[in-house]
């Protein structure tokens, strides 16, 4: 198998590499910054693998945005599904950082 992850959440979607020959333990180690609005939103985790003419589902997860994030970097593996079944699990490494008023204003005066 060649697997990726597809992440989906407010709007956003994000493409993990496709790890080639990467079977069924593969390990990404990418890191991904999301902007959301607020933490009670889904998030969508579809794991997919690449094919030469058609890429293949394997398996996916919708969950609450705000039940991944926390202050502090935290681990959680999650079971993901196919047509019902259970499919695997994925790991995932989350945390949370709000933006406040200074930091808004250094990336306000970044874009001026």
């Amino acid at each position: 198998m060649d697997p990726y992850v597809i992440i989906k959440v407010d709007g956003q979607e994000l493409r993990s590499k496709t790890m080639d020959d990467g079977g069924k333990t593969p390990v990404w180690n990418q890191d991904f910054s999301i902007n959301i609005s607020e933490k009670k939103r889904d998030v969508v985790f579809q794991v997919y693998d690449a094919g030469s003419l058609k890429d293949t589902i394997i398996g996916e997860l919708t969950m609450q945005l705000e039940s991944i994030l926390t202050a502090e970097r935290e681990s959680k593996e999650i079971e993901i599904k196919h047509e019902g079944k259970k499919a695997g699990k994925i790991k995932i490494l989350s945390s949370f950082k709000a933006l406040n008023n200074d930091m808004l204003d250094e990336i306000v005066k970044q874009l001026a």
